[in-house]
């Protein structure tokens, strides 16, 4: 391929398109070519043109099948390129590229990168400095986020506003019924879990049982009719993020939906295990699904999942 010589017209249709799009499947970018243009390219010819004519220009990745996906690199990923970044530096600027208005934290950055929080701190002070990301103080937290845009609202808090201040006492009660509801959750799954097994087993805090959309919350938040009339979704979704900004809850996201979920030990009062009514029961060593003394008809511990 390297010794065919590519003409203009070539390398300006194959731009076009990917720049048309916000990404494009290589398979059809290659359909695109042959049914728009009559350039008849396999996807590993249309590989070599933009490697050897527009790399400073489209970024490849693979999306969630593992399928090679083209996209038109904005003003700020050509920036990038004109340093000389490692590959954790790339990497960490391409989460808070991804990111956008809603930026990242540095431990969010740690779970991502899987490295230590101080390797962490070189690799964002290094973008920092190159001015590819900004770094926003917002209340005792540092938020990092790309060097074009200014964090959303939601981040900053402006939700909830009574008179032109945040309404507190909504923003409270609400952050205690997503608890409350997350928490059910949690007891919805450990039952389900236990339902059919001969041993008794904490859930997977991050497995998407565990969790609920933006969506169920605001339900099930209106169904309590302890609001001001019925909130919406996008306002559950900013409360959500003010608790996933302190830690307290995590989200999972797959194709269709994001799942909120409680973080393990956010609330050592509900996973704690003195607090947990098998911890004094006189009869536990003899609990098992099926026997005479089991969890499904244990009266304590429904009583107390019911609790939350």
């Amino acid at each position: 391929m390297n010794a065919v010589k590519i003409e203009p017209s070539v390398v300006e249709a194959v731009r076009r398109h990917i720049e048309e799009s916000s990404e494009i499947l290589s398979s059809d970018l290659v359909k695109k070519l042959r049914e728009h243009e009559n350039y008849a390219f396999d996807v590993m010819q249309v590989l070599e043109i933009i490697k050897n004519h527009l790399a400073d220009f489209v970024d490849l990745r693979k999306d969630n099948e593992n399928r090679i996906v083209f996209a038109w690199k904005d003003e700020l990923q050509r920036n990038a390129s004109k340093f000389r970044l490692s590959q954790l530096e790339q990497a960490a600027f391409k989460h808070i590229h991804d990111a956008a208005e809603s930026g990242m934290k540095s431990t969010w950055m740690r779970d991502k990168l899987k490295i230590p929080q101080r390797e962490v701190k070189a690799v964002l002070e290094r973008l920092v400095e190159v001015k590819l990301i900004k770094k926003t103080p917002i209340g005792k937290r540092i938020m990092f986020h790309r060097s074009d845009v200014e964090l959303d609202e939601l981040v900053n808090g402006n939700f909830f506003y009574d008179d032109k201040k945040p309404d507190q006492d909504a923003i409270d009660i609400t952050r205690k019924l997503i608890v409350i509801h997350l928490s059910k959750r949690v007891g919805t799954h450990i039952n389900s879990v236990n339902k059919n097994s001969t041993k008794q087993y904490m859930p997977i805090l991050w497995n998407k049982n565990c969790g609920s959309t933006a969506a169920e919350i605001t339900e099930f938040i209106n169904a309590k009719k302890v609001m001001k009339g019925n909130v919406k979704e996008r306002d559950i979704f900013q409360v959500l993020e003010t608790l996933r900004y302190d830690d307290l809850i995590g989200n999972y996201e797959d194709q269709q939906n994001v799942y909120f979920y409680l973080v393990n030990n956010s609330y050592p009062e509900f996973f704690g295990y003195s607090h947990v009514p098998c911890c004094v029961c006189p009869v536990k060593t003899e609990c098992r699904t099926g026997a005479n003394v089991n969890p499904e008809n244990c009266d304590y511990l429904t009583s107390w999942l019911n609790d939350f």
